[in-house]
């Protein structure tokens, strides 16, 4: 099931379902997989060093 949320003025969220092992890409140079590990999910993100990732609560 695929979903596209309003966020924020000229931005838009994607809400999807993703199982063991299935990744997402997002334009060329970023992609994001999930793993499953102990029963827990895992996201594997991978993306050009120059790209910054952070975690939300870290904002």
């Amino acid at each position: 099931m695929t979903q596209t949320l309003e966020s924020r003025p000229g931005m838009s969220r994607l809400a999807i379902t993703r199982t063991h092992n299935e990744i997402v890409h997002i334009g060329d140079d970023v992609s994001i997989q999930v793993n499953i590990v102990k029963g827990q999910p895992r996201l594997v993100i991978r993306a050009p060093r120059d790209v910054r990732i952070v975690r939300d609560e870290l904002l």
